[in-house]
């Protein structure tokens, strides 16, 4: 809206997989250095525009890429296939995001694809009732 300078949006239902594009527009710069409206603050000078600098906060993403947990292939997630993709990671065979790079976002997304397998996600619920 055009009142309040703090927005949420929620996706109740599972979104449709893809690239989503998240565009922020500004209704009116209030913002001014001196009070006055002539001046508007603006954050980059060198810019011919008032430029206003924002946080935008986006949660729940699912990466774009897809990438099989069961790095070794043999139909089993597990710690094997962990050792097997930390081995690739070292050697930069570990493209995960399709960038041409091995990275440390790599390690990060096959990490989190790792636990959220159906084979891990059961064995952390398992172990979250033994510990009960």
């Amino acid at each position: 809206d055009s009142h309040n300078t703090v927005e949420n949006v929620f996706i109740q239902s599972p979104p449709e997989a893809g690239v989503w594009t998240i565009r922020v527009y500004v209704d009116t710069l209030i913002e001014t250095v001196d009070g006055n409206p002539e001046t508007p603050m603006d954050n980059d000078p060198s810019t011919p525009d008032s430029d206003i600098d924002f946080a935008l906060v986006v949660s729940g993403v699912v990466p774009a890429f897809s990438v099989d947990p069961d790095w070794d292939g043999d139909g089993q997630v597990d710690a094997k296939d962990l050792a097997a993709f930390l081995s690739d990671f070292i050697a930069g065979k570990a493209d995960v995001d399709h960038d041409g790079l091995t990275r440390v976002e790599d390690l990060y997304a096959f990490i989190d694809l790792f636990l959220a397998s159906p084979e891990q996600s059961a064995g952390r619920r398992h172990a979250e009732r033994a510990l009960r």
